[in-house]
C-alpha cells in the first residue's frame, strides 16, 4: 500500500485509460499518445500506461483478471485472513496444555 495519497481518483485513471485507447491516434504510436496525455494531465506516462493497460483488461482486449474480479478476490482473502469472533481456534488445544502433566509415562 502506498503511503502518499494519490493525487488522481480510481475514476480519472480510468477515464484517461480510456482516452488513450478511444484515441484515433494522430501521433503515431500509443506511447507518443501516452506521454502526450500524461503531460496536459499532469501525471507521469508511465503511471498513465498502467492505466491504459487497466483499461485494456477491463475491456477484454488484453488477458488478465479485470478489476472487479481483482476486487472480489482481495476482498475473500481479507475475510479469509481475519476468523470470526465466534471461531475459537486453538482453544481446545490451549485447554489440553494448561492442564498439569502426569510424569507417568507408561
Amino acid at each position: 500500500m502506498s503511503k502518499t495519497p494519490n493525487k488522481f481518483s480510481p475514476d480519472e485513471g480510468e477515464r484517461a485509460g480510456r482516452v488513450v485507447l478511444d484515441g484515433a491516434g494522430p501521433l503515431g504510436s500509443r506511447w507518443r499518445e501516452v506521454t502526450s496525455i500524461a503531460a496536459r494531465i499532469g501525471c507521469f506516462a508511465d503511471t498513465l500506461n498502467d492505466w491504459v493497460k487497466k483499461a485494456e483488461v477491463d475491456s477484454g482486449r488484453r488477458a488478465g483478471i479485470p478489476s472487479d474480479m481483482a476486487e472480489r478476490m482481495k476482498s475473500l482473502e481479507r475475510e479469509n485472513r481475519v476468523p470470526a469472533p465466534n471461531m475459537l481456534w486453538g482453544r481446545p488445544c490451549r485447554r489440553h496444555w494448561s492442564e498439569p502433566m502426569d510424569d507417568d509415562f507408561t
